[in-house]
């Protein structure tokens, strides 16, 4: 990495030791060390973490002292207890945006109507939603890419495991943290071959990994439990050895049938076969959830209002397109981009020529 090792510094009761072969494959000496452990990454529990956060970073071509990648303690169901995962920040999706060269700004951020509700044990005031929309250039053209409206609820990251307040940072920063949340989901919009199904750290805090090959799924809270649903008076007492068990395929079950299944077949053959005497309650519960689940989700904001077609903004577009495509590929593209949006709405005779002729350019260049 082109920078002088420091060998003759040496720290007593480091958090995490220090691993030798650092300084070779990354240029990580001692002292860098103590600062990626205190500083960069406080929240890792192993240096296998750390290296695995260095190996991203080398990889990507990216300074890991500017915080590119979060590491982020996440509770997987499979193992029963919390994992270090490694996640990419929204400065790092910016960087991957930029990198290609044709990214085109954004507009300001559009929030939803304040609202104020306890979630977990505290009042929070927060903005129901928030959207972001971007701009790329597609052939040479300036094009927006609205991302989707991003719920509050569905993107807090919680205080802990069995606590849905949301945790110190939500709190404080509402509509910041809901923002960079926005923001990523808008880039994965306007860059999907560039950073595809990529998540940011920001969004995953607070999650849970229920798959052991898959990307934690965003969670969406759980409806409240049905009043009428109790355990069979028979079922069996769990005892200590599978009450962490029971306690998290009770929480699949409250998210329906199809989460349980999820979790129970990525039970390994003994944990199957200690929730067997319980089975009879979990599938109850997981199929009054899906019964119950519908009535219960909270209604959608509505879509904003369709945008008023600017005549005179789809002529130039048509103009340039007419001007610039000297290809098959560019003219379809331009077609889908600029009429495929408003082709059911076009009524003025103007533009209908000009779209006319941007068909008849496709077609001259397929022949």
């Amino acid at each position: 990495m082109g920078q002088e090792l420091i060998t003759d510094v040496e720290f007593k009761n480091m958090r995490l030791a220090y691993i030798p072969d650092l300084g070779e494959t990354f240029g990580i000496d001692n002292v860098r060390w103590k600062v990626l452990i205190d500083a960069i990454f406080p929240n890792a529990t192993m240096g296998e973490s750390v290296v695995m956060a260095l190996t991203y970073c080398k990889a990507r071509n990216l300074d890991v002292f500017k915080r590119p990648v979060h590491i982020v303690p996440m509770y997987s169901t499979v193992l029963r207890r919390m994992v270090d995962t490694v996640w990419p920040s929204i400065t790092e999706l910016r960087t991957t945006a930029f990198r290609t060269g044709l990214y085109a700004g954004k507009d300001r951020t559009e929030f939803g109507p304040m609202m104020k509700s306890k979630v977990g044990k505290e009042i929070i005031e927060r903005p129901e939603w928030a959207q972001v929309t971007l701009y790329r250039l597609v052939v040479g053209q300036r094009c927006a890419f609205p991302g989707p409206q991003v719920d509050w609820l569905e993107a807090y990251a919680k205080a802990g495991r069995e606590d849905e307040t949301p945790n110190a940072q939500w709190q404080k920063r509402p509509r910041g943290q809901l923002e960079k949340c926005a923001e990523a989901a808008a880039l994965r919009a306007a860059f999907p071959e560039e950073i595809g199904n990529e998540y940011a750290a920001e969004e995953m805090e607070g999650q849970r990994i229920y798959e052991a090959s898959e990307p934690p799924a965003r969670r969406v809270p759980p409806p409240p439990p049905p009043a009428t649903i109790e355990p069979p008076k028979d079922e069996p007492a769990p005892s200590n050895g599978i009450a962490s068990l029971l306690l998290d395929a009770r929480d699949a079950a409250a998210q329906g049938r199809k989460m349980f299944d999820s979790f129970y077949n990525a039970l390994t053959a003994d944990g199957q076969a200690a929730l067997k005497p319980h089975m009879p309650a979990l599938m109850k519960q997981a199929a009054d959830a899906a019964h119950t689940q519908p009535a219960q989700e909270r209604r959608a904001p509505p879509p904003p209002p369709a945008a008023k077609i600017d005549a005179a903004k789809v002529r130039e577009d048509l103009g340039h397109a007419l001007a610039f495509a000297d290809s098959e590929e560019s003219a379809e593209a331009a077609y889908t981009l600029i009429v495929g949006p408003i082709e059911k709405e076009l009524a003025d005779e103007d533009l209908t020529g000009l779209v006319q002729m941007l068909r008849g350019r496709v077609s001259e260049l397929e022949g």
